[in-house]
């Protein structure tokens, strides 16, 4: 009898350990599952902010081209300005600000 409540101990413990085996996968799956969407997250927010950046500065240029094609038909000082009232929305005003107050038309 001894031996059946071992035999028997022993398939219960060998269960359990194989229970919290196949629990300690899941969980082990479920992170590398949470890590591959984080991963996935971040590939897609570097990809945005490369956007941004190139936005930015394909922006940047397109103010300078105008900025001197304004150049002679407004006075310097309105340019800013006009541009600014012009394209509201669709570039910051902080950049118009940093190119005009450091535009010299002819490093364009």
């Amino acid at each position: 009898m001894v031996y059946q409540s071992s035999s028997l101990l022993s398939h219960r413990t060998s269960t359990a350990s194989k229970g919290g085996f196949i629990a300690a996968v899941t969980i082990s799956q479920q992170k590398s599952n949470e890590e591959e969407i984080t991963s996935c997250f971040q590939v897609a927010i570097d990809k945005l902010d490369r956007v941004d950046a190139d936005a930015k500065e394909k922006k940047t240029q397109i103010v300078k081209d105008l900025a001197k094609d304004l150049e002679g038909k407004i006075t310097t000082d309105r340019i800013c300005n006009e541009i600014v009232h012009q394209l509201h929305g669709k570039v910051s005003s902080h950049i118009v600000t940093n190119l005009v107050i450091t535009f010299d038309p002819s490093s364009v």
